[in-house]
């Protein structure tokens, strides 16, 4: 999970590995904190918090209970938790839609997979302008796995993950949705580094995929999918 702190004076009260941050400047979201008066905008990862020197843990609940609250005027952050301040890099967002496209085989629930740069994903993709981010997400299921027939049976999770990419800080949020298809012939894309379609066990996905935020997506979204599995 990431907070977004809307950095005034471009110059942080330290305190040897850590900084002092104003409650009042944290915002869960890019553009919120955008339309605070600032000179830079500094990413928080609050999972990467640890315990502060008082001995209280801030994580992500922690720290938006903090922000709710009246008396609290500073935090202690350590710095390693600021992910674009050295070199600082401007955050942009970018949003992308996905899909956790399911099928049963023999009892099993599955999981359609993409090989991608080496590392087992889930195809997914930007969202282009005027399209609806369901609209986005058929689109980049088609274009990725070279299936035609694919549905949405409902939204799932969102996740948000950064990475710094041409001197900015890249903050994409991801749009999952529950898909079916009737498909069985694949037609990985190549101009996107795709190497491989394929079924995989719901199981064994959570524990190949290539990303921590995906396998921790798909264990969070076993539970809403339509499709159960049978003893």
């Amino acid at each position: 999970m990431f907070y977004f702190y809307a950095d005034n004076k471009k110059e942080l009260t330290r305190d040897g590995e850590w900084v002092l941050l104003r409650t009042k400047r944290f915002f869960a979201d890019l553009r919120s904190a955008e339309e605070k008066d600032h000179n830079r905008i500094l990413v928080v990862e609050t999972d990467a918090l640890p315990n502060t020197s008082s001995g209280t843990k801030i994580g992500s609940e922690s720290l938006h209970a903090l922000l709710d609250g009246e008396v609290t005027k500073t935090i202690p952050v350590p710095l390693e938790a600021i992910r674009n301040l050295s070199p600082y890099l401007p955050p942009s967002e970018i949003v992308a839609g996905g899909g956790i496209i399911t099928r049963l085989k023999k009892g099993k629930l599955q999981v359609l997979v993409i090989f991608r740069r080496g590392v087992w994903d889930l195809p997914k993709g930007k969202l282009d302008k005027g399209e609806t981010i369901e609209e986005c997400a058929l689109r980049e299921i088609r274009e990725e796995t070279g299936i035609i027939n694919v549905s949405i049976v409902q939204p799932l999770n969102v996740t948000v993950h950064v990475y710094a990419e041409d001197k900015r800080f890249r903050v994409k949020t991801t749009h999952w949705f529950e898909m079916l298809t009737s498909d069985n012939t694949f037609a990985p894309e190549e101009r996107e580094g795709i190497k491989k379609v394929r079924w995989m066990d719901w199981k064994k996905a959570e524990k190949k995929l290539g990303y921590k935020v995906l396998r921790s997506m798909l264990n969070k979204s076993r539970q809403l999918v339509a499709v159960s599995e049978e003893d």
